[in-house]
């Protein structure tokens, strides 16, 4: 079983279980979000499917590896430049 992410509303710890209905879930113990599935596995991969969360990651990570091929073509004082520019954009 793959490990379940934090709640995406509430970001609090989630855990397996089952309704009364005999369904499996997934479901955040403080907000109460709930993902249902008809067998155990597909629980728990609706649960961390979050497209938009991996793909802001992905864009993350490649704008990440631009910044460092920049860095890399540049010399130490032009690479401090740009990284103090960069934090003072945080």
């Amino acid at each position: 079983m793959d490990e379940l992410k934090l709640c995406p509303f509430c970001g609090r710890k989630a855990e397996k279980g089952e309704d009364r209905e005999s369904y499996e879930c997934v479901m955040c113990k403080d907000c109460t979000a709930t993902v249902y599935s008809m067998d155990e596995d597909t629980d728990v991969e609706l649960w961390n499917t979050r497209p938009i969360e991996d793909e802001l990651r992905k864009r993350i990570e490649d704008l990440e590896l631009g910044m460092l091929e920049i860095l890399a073509s540049t010399s130490i004082d032009e690479a401090q430049q740009i990284y103090e520019h960069y934090l003072a954009k945080e």
